[in-house]
């Protein structure tokens, strides 16, 4: 993404006719069976009292909006979530 930007810049200034980087494919490692078995999914996803405390540390010192980029970002279904979790959530 960044070299196209700096391509798609070089143009607009005229330093470069073309964009070698139009067309240009970057190729995703593909997992096999074994690697996704052997793959904890532990350390991907936080705990509820993890989420609980990050969520409570960027409400009371985190920058203007960020606790609402935050709920953006996860998009939390509340639907699904446990009381507890709900009642934490909601006390914040």
């Amino acid at each position: 993404m960044l070299p196209n930007m700096i391509m798609k810049y070089a143009i607009k200034h005229k330093m470069r006719m073309d964009n070698p980087c139009t067309g240009a494919v970057i190729l995703e490692k593909t997992l096999t069976v074994e690697e996704i078995e052997n793959t904890s999914i532990d350390d991907e996803f936080l705990e509820n009292n993890e989420l609980t405390q990050f969520l409570e540390a960027t409400y009371h010192h985190g920058m203007p909006l960020d606790i609402e980029r935050i709920y953006l970002i996860i998009n939390f279904d509340f639907s699904r979530a446990t009381p507890e979790t709900k009642s934490n959530l909601q006390e914040l």
